[in-house]
């Protein structure tokens, strides 16, 4: 029996960047109306996680963010950090991206910093904005932005390319920030890279929240898409990536299905 479904966002289980997909939401109710949890977990802030799931009628008590570096856990009212980059490795990383042009977005505690100017009108998630910075989430942008996020330890440094031009670029810096010290480069998309914390990710911060809820590796279901999702299908029993999902998730993952909703109805017995 499933007693733990674990969900990445984006690509996964949002039909858009802002909505999550209302077949799931439907089917999520009645499993964890049955006593299944279900614990949402994204690259993404938890303040951001928190509003798209309050907004799609379906408050989560649990939530894994920033690939895994924060864990929450509402019910209980405590945030789990896991461990942030090393303060000299983050500026490193900062610097080999800003040089090659790219965008550069830093994830703190408390704080989402983007080297741009123009980021927070060009966000995917500016209508989560104000909701986020209620939960305790500040977004900043422009040239004093990384600084002020640097005050205080980095979860996580992100960079994309926006176009083809700046591919050679893309590729340039990523390798670079591959060869630093204690960090772990993963993906969300083939548009971006992530400079996280080694040994910090959305499979071990599953795995230290199923542990605290007594849940055994058997009674997990996860579902991603990306590389960045990988760690999270390895460490479920059912692991299950979106059909359109990265080789390396459907290499890790036991099951594949072209959505969530599709998956969940296919196999309600497990939930039984």
């Amino acid at each position: 029996m499933i007693k733990l479904i674990a969900s990445d966002l984006d690509g996964t289980i949002l039909r858009d960047a802002e909505h999550v997909d209302e077949r799931a939401v439907a089917l999520l109710k009645k499993y964890t109306a049955q006593g299944a949890v279900f614990v949402p977990a994204s690259g993404r802030a938890p303040s951001s996680i928190r509003t798209l799931f309050e907004r799609a009628g379906l408050p989560t008590a649990y939530c894994i963010g920033v690939n895994g570096a924060q864990v929450e856990d509402y019910a209980g009212g405590v945030t789990h950090f896991m461990r942030p980059l090393p303060e000299a490795t983050a500026r490193r990383a900062m610097e080999i991206m800003r040089a090659e042009g790219l965008h550069v977005c830093a994830y703190g505690r408390g704080m989402i910093a983007y080297s741009w100017e123009k980021a927070l009108e060009e966000s995917r998630e500016r209508s989560l904005f104000a909701a986020m910075r209620a939960y305790g989430t500040e977004t900043i942008a422009g040239p004093g932005a990384m600084e002020r996020v640097f005050q205080g330890p980095i979860l996580k440094i992100f960079a994309e390319f926006t176009g083809a031009d700046d591919h050679a670029a893309f590729v340039r810096a990523r390798e670079a920030c591959r060869a630093l010290e204690d960090v772990t480069i993963t993906t969300s998309w083939i548009n971006n890279f992530e400079v996280m914390p080694v040994g910090v990710d959305k499979g071990a911060a599953l795995c230290y929240l199923a542990q605290r809820l007594g849940v055994r590796r058997e009674e997990i279901a996860a579902f991603g898409d990306g590389d960045n999702d990988v760690t999270m299908l390895r460490a479920a029993g059912w692991g299950v990536a979106m059909e359109g999902g990265s080789v390396g998730a459907k290499a890790a993952a036991r099951d594949t299905a072209p959505s969530v909703a599709a998956w969940l109805e296919k196999n309600e017995a497990l939930f039984r």
